[in-house]
């Protein structure tokens, strides 16, 4: 018997010049293309850049 493939994650950060306008479409794209290949992803939206300075004071912070 097969070990089931454990599901990949794909951390999403947001940051400067690439903002959650264009990651929302991005994570649009992953969510499609993991759909048609049949093999499920994970997203996981982190904060990043200015965002995260602006949440923990830190432009990358250690949780991420």
């Amino acid at each position: 018997m097969t070990e089931p493939r454990p599901i990949p994650i794909v951390a999403c950060l947001a940051g400067d010049g690439i903002g959650p306008e264009v990651m929302a479409e991005a994570g649009r794209v992953i969510q499609a293309v993991s759909s048609l290949m049949g093999a499920p992803v994970r997203q996981v939206h982190l904060p990043f850049g200015g965002d995260a300075i602006d949440k923990h004071q830190h432009p990358f912070p250690p949780h991420v």
